[in-house]
């Protein structure tokens, strides 16, 4: 489907694995929630719903730029040096490693595929060589 830039159309979301499609806005005229919700509890839901918002937001932004780390690599525009020190780094936490360097790192090995090749990393003088293995 192609769509035009000076069209009113916008092409729809796209939705990541394991994501939830945001809601649609509610129109003016929706029928008013029960009067037993108070205040209180509409404010918290839209505190969190906005928060949610904003985390979906910060996800798809880090999942999107480490995209576009492999594709540089991919276009030869970074070298390989550079590309084992983002995996090095995304592997820094060996004890608890955080979910989102995970994902970032299956992200990143997903959109180099066949191309990142083995490596093996010498300590000398606690500096990091990387060589082809």
């Amino acid at each position: 489907m192609l769509y035009h830039q000076n069209s009113c159309f916008t092409p729809p979301l796209q939705v990541e694995e394991g994501e939830v499609a945001p809601a649609a806005p509610a129109a003016a005229d929706a029928p008013a929630p029960a009067a037993s919700a108070t205040d209180e509890a509409k404010a918290k839901a839209a505190a969190d719903a906005a928060e949610a918002e904003r985390e979906l937001k910060a996800r798809r932004r880090m999942l999107g730029n480490i995209q576009f780390i492999g594709h540089l690599y991919k276009c030869g525009l970074l070298t390989e040096r550079i590309i084992h020190s983002c995996i090095i780094q995304l592997l820094s936490e060996e004890e608890a490693p955080r979910p989102d360097d995970i994902e970032c790192l299956c992200k990143l090995l997903t959109t180099l595929g066949k191309q990142v090749g083995a490596v093996v990393i010498h300590e000398n003088n606690n500096n990091n060589h990387v060589t082809r293995a």
